[in-house]
Parts: C-alpha cells; structure tokens; sequence
C-alpha cells in the first residue's frame, strides 16, 4: 500500500504543479504531434458520422420485448405491487456522439419517439383482500446522454450508461377482474400515479434501453472502416490508451480505499433504513389478518465499493480531467435486528438478514489542476438484481411466510434503499471533498 500510495503522490503531484500539464503520467491532446491530432481529428468526424446515420440496426429496438423488474411500495395506506412488466421502444435517434479517440469514450445523446410498459397491479389497503387490474404506461420522446467506455481499437463497447428522462408520459388501466372502488381508481387510474410510477421505473427503464444502444453501436462499430487514417500512428495511440487507463485506474483505486476508510472511521459502515410495517390476510377456510413489523434496519457493507473494469479517462481543458467508471460493493446487505410476525395472535420473531446480487454503480470524479479540487460529479446505481432475505426464528408452519417478507423487504430495497445509498454517497464525497485537500487525502491513505 505504501509504496502504491507514493506512485499515487507522484501522479497527483504531478498534475498539480503549478503550469504542468500531466506530461508524465496522462498524455492530453494539445502534447500530440501536428498529424496525429489531425489524423484523429478526421478518424472522430468519420466515425462519428457513420454512427449517426447508420439507421441498419436500430429497428433491432422496436422489435425486442424487455423484461422490468416488479415494485412494491405504499400510497398512503394503499399498497401497490407492480409485476409482469413487459417493455417495447420505438426505434432511436443519436444526435451526437462526443466522440474522443484518444480516451477510447463517446458521450453521445440519444433520443426514443416512444416507450411502451404493459403490466400488472395488485392494491390492497392494509389487510384488505387484493384488486388487481392491468396497465399501459407510455413514455414519449425519453432523451439519454451517456457515457461509452470502447476498446482502444474502437470496435466493441466495453461498457456504456445513459439515463433517459421522458418529456412526458400518459397512462391507463386497462383492465380489471374486479370493480375497483372509486376512490382507488381515482388514485391509481390518473397521470399523477402515471407520472411516479414512470420515475420509480426509470432506472430499470435506463438500463433496458441502455443494452438497446450499446448492442447496435457494437453493430455500427464493428462495420466501419473510417479508421484508415490512423493506422500509421496505431501503435502509439494505443500505448497512450492503455497508459492513461492503467494511471487513472490507480487513480480510482486508490481515491476508493482513502473514502472507504473515512466512511468507515467518520461516519460507521450502517447507513439507516426505514422500518417495515406491513398487514396482510390468509384465507384458512375464513381469512385472518395479521402484521409484519422489522425496526432497527441499517444498510451494512456500504464502504465496500471497488471498481470494476477500467477507468474512462478525458478532459475538459488543460486544467480539468474527468474520470468515469463503473463501480461495486463487496460486501453490502440489508439487516433488520429485530422483526414480529403475528397471525392469530401468535408467529415468529427474530432477526432479518440479506445476501444481494451485484450493484452497477456510474461514477464520475474530476480534478481541476487549477484549483486543486477533487470533485464527485455523480454516483448513480446502474443496474439492481435480485436479494436474498433470510429469517431467524421462523420454521414449520411459518416457513411460507418467507417469501412474503421478501416481496416487502426486495420493495424497500428498490423503492428507497438504493435512492439513500446514492445520496448518501454524494454527501460522503461531497464533505470529504470539501474537508480535505488533496496532499491530507494523501497523507490520510498512506497511513491507511
């Protein structure tokens, strides 16, 4: 770690010296030869043009049915679940592709006319029996800019992310297998439940169409043969690459083990959760009522973050470096100290556990080597699998009731859990960002 830390000084060092431009450890564009950087100069205009007007792939989009994520979460005292969502898009248009060579990245805008949802809901308020009925929410124009991490030869995307954003959405019931009470179809039939509905799905929207863009640009990429231009300088462009990907990737790294360490020390590694108190009935020839009530929840395990894959590399001007990565967490669940099940008067109690699947998480971190600023631009979960919920105390008859909880516990997680870790994390970054310069942040790892 030590002698990590020294090379991390180095480099930062480095960038921070007064009039230097990160000649030894990042190679910028205004430190290339004349014709290399008119060589890359055309081989951007080309690509990019070949990308935008490639229209071949993208009907691909219109014609692929992707699967959402089900919700669950309250209104008031209604409980909503949200399953069997089923999603279509019409095709999309890029407007630019912010093409950069040298960094191997593009951070194009990208615009669908449509996006189609088909799902279900089940309600109930409380202990009621449930009412289910089918929906439609439509998305229109939803416009993305992203980030695209490609090899150094351009020919694959490594990995990408865009979060779209509707310009407006509109949505019905379409169905229902019972007669909804007025009041509930008031609420849930209006543009107001449309509308949060749409932004509570709009990360599993992002990503769904995020596979959409990346897939066909691997197709347009892997087609073009605009790069001709650069085939004298290859070798050394290449090198750059992987040179600037290798010191950023250090860079990160090391950023991540010194914040880790802080959050753990300044702040504990349990980030507060909110409780769970659900009602609910079962039917044993007459249907009985019961309760579900887990306190004293913390997320644990949010210091764990690494990264994953390499670290994107650009630049602003001479004095601002951008870096954009893709992130995970090692060790992150849910836990609950304390739960109560009652059915009948009597059920389980105990404590409540998670085991969760990978985290996605887009980070963007910049340097201002003139101001000597550390600053974190964004923290954005990605992509959100499934969970695990384990109980203490519960066996036998009870063991039903597992799944259940889960359906509960998995709502939670999906609905405000990741919005606090992602805010959390912005506050996290912020302070320590503010608090300490960059030589204590240095001096804070190396003692790590």
């Amino acid at each position: 770690m030590y002698s990590r830390m020294i090379v991390l000084i180095s480099l930062v060092v480095t960038l921070l010296t007064a009039h230097c431009t990160a000649t030894h450890y990042f190679t910028l564009r205004n430190q290339l030869d004349y014709n290399i950087l008119q060589a890359l100069d055309r081989a951007e205009n080309d690509l990019s043009d070949e990308i935008v007007k490639n229209k071949g792939a993208l009907k691909l989009s219109s014609l692929t049915s992707m699967e959402l994520k089900p919700l669950y979460f309250h209104i008031d005292d209604l409980a909503v679940h949200v399953s069997d969502m089923r999603m279509i898009s019409s095709e999309f248009e890029m407007e630019e592709t912010n093409l950069d060579v040298l960094g191997h990245r593009m951070m194009p805008s990208v615009t669908f006319q449509w996006t189609e949802v088909n799902g279900r809901l089940k309600t109930g308020l409380g202990t009621t029996a449930p009412l289910k009925s089918e929906f439609r929410l439509m998305q229109y124009h939803p416009r993305g800019t992203g980030v695209v991490s490609l090899t150094v030869d351009l020919i694959n995307v490594m990995w990408s992310y865009f979060y779209f954003r509707p310009n407006s959405t509109s949505f019905e019931i379409k169905s229902s297998e019972e007669k909804l009470d007025g009041d509930i179809f008031k609420t849930l039939n209006s543009s107001q439940f449309g509308e949060m509905l749409s932004k509570k799905l709009q990360r599993d929207i992002s990503d769904q169409l995020t596979k959409v863009v990346s897939k066909n640009l691997n197709q347009t990429l892997k087609r073009t043969s605009k790069m001709k231009n650069l085939m004298p300088y290859s070798e050394e462009i290449s090198v750059i690459g992987v040179n600037n990907t290798e010191n950023a990737n250090t860079f990160i790294d090391s950023l991540l083990k010194i914040g880790g360490a802080m959050i753990r020390g300044k702040y504990g590694d349990r980030i507060k959760i909110p409780d769970i108190d659900e009602g609910f009935s079962e039917k044993f020839l007459v249907t009985f009522r019961g309760s579900f009530k887990a306190t004293q929840g913390a997320a644990i395990g949010a210091s764990s973050v690494y990264r994953i894959g390499d670290i994107v590399f650009g630049y602003s001007n001479d004095s601002l470096l951008h870096f954009y990565g893709t992130l995970g967490f090692q060790a992150l669940h849910l836990y609950y100290d304390q739960y109560k099940a009652e059915l009948w008067g009597v059920g389980p109690s105990g404590s409540l556990d998670t085991k969760l699947a990978p985290l996605s998480v887009l980070v963007h971190v910049y340097l201002n080597t003139s101001s000597k600023v550390i600053t974190l631009e964004k923290f954005k979960i990605t992509n959100v699998g499934d969970l695990d919920v384990s109980l203490t105390g519960v066996g036998g008859w009870f063991n039903w009731f597992v799944s259940r909880v889960t359906t509960w516990v998995v709502g939670l997680y999906r609905d405000q859990v990741l919005q606090q870790l992602e805010s959390r994390y912005e506050q996290y970054g912020h302070e320590i960002f503010s608090t300490y310069s960059i030589e204590e942040l240095l001096n804070d790892g190396k003692n790590e």
